[in-house]
């Protein structure tokens, strides 16, 4: 062996030990056709991301996961998570049903998982809610002071209430309400409602349950005027032009997905396979509801 020989070797000796003591791989190429990062959008309970936001914890699961670096980001609406979609600026995201059938119906995105509420209950409820110490008891009480909406694209926060104002009760939120507001989120709804901003809030429960937590609120300080029917559970979606093994893998992480941490905060029992048939209702109440 030649000096030349020796020092490459004794270099090579040093990497390999330096990668040992650091806890660092070698970087591998992902598959063919893949992306080199995988990037999530989604939309903060609070419209903005903070240092412990459960979202963050679930980038590094999926980075793990995936074997990707994988960004996480946040936008302040549905409206925006389809924009970057459309522009093919994220690879991934999660939407409400309703954000996800116009997404779907556009040939953007398929479902990979859907959220599974305690005792795998594949769905959610809409809620309109009051403070508890409100002289409002029933919905009724609430006539003619100030109601708020999430935005137009929540399925939850406007488009199912929307429907039992038009359909259930006979009237449109404007002729019910003193002024109808879009807050924007689920987070500045609840939180609107908290601080009596607002006197109902559209949402729905886990969410309501999201935000108790995120905004350091009281769960005791809410309560339910109406609640509805059970919504499909909250899709998580990847772009129709991903390769068919990304998005395999993509399903595949979250269906293994067990951090009780990371679910714990979601407010979720954990997430099962999806099917754009699943979301099928959410199409008919679209037809159904004029004012979307």
């Amino acid at each position: 062996m030649n000096r030349m020989t020796r020092g490459l070797k004794g270099i090579g000796t040093v990497m390999v030990l330096a990668l040992v003591l650091f806890g660092a791989k070698p970087a591998a190429s992902p598959p063919a056709g893949w992306p080199l990062v995988f990037r999530f959008c989604y939309q903060p309970v609070q419209g903005q991301s903070g240092k412990e936001d459960v979202y963050r914890q679930l980038g590094q699961y999926l980075s793990h996961a995936l074997k990707l670096e994988v960004q996480m980001v946040p936008r302040r609406s549905y409206l925006e998570v389809v924009d970057e979609l459309r522009k093919k600026a994220v690879e991934g995201a999660t939407l409400g049903p309703n954000a996800y059938v116009e997404a779907a119906d556009l040939k953007l995105v398929e479902p990979a998982v859907m959220e599974m509420l305690a005792g795998g209950q594949r769905g959610y409820h809409s809620v309109i809610i009051t403070r508890a110490d409100s002289e409002i008891r029933r919905l009724e009480d609430a006539r003619g002071k100030i109601l708020a909406f999430t935005d137009k694209d929540s399925t939850s926060g406007f488009l199912v209430p929307m429907l039992h104002f038009v359909q259930d009760l006979r009237l449109t939120p404007a002729t019910f309400a003193s002024r109808v507001v879009f807050a924007g989120s689920h987070g500045a709804v609840i939180q609107g409602v908290d601080q009596k901003t607002y006197a109902i809030g559209a949402t729905n429960e886990i969410d309501l349950a999201r935000a108790v937590d995120e905004l350091h609120l009281r769960a005791e300080d809410f309560r339910v005027l109406w609640t509805s029917q059970m919504i499909p559970g909250t899709p998580y979606c990847v772009r129709k032009d991903l390769p068919p093994s990304l998005k395999s893998a993509f399903r595949q992480a979250f269906l293994n997905l067990k951090d009780e941490k990371i679910l714990a905060a979601l407010k979720i029992s954990g997430f099962a396979p999806a099917a754009d048939s699943e979301y099928q209702l959410i199409r008919d109440l679209r037809r159904l509801n004029q004012w979307h």
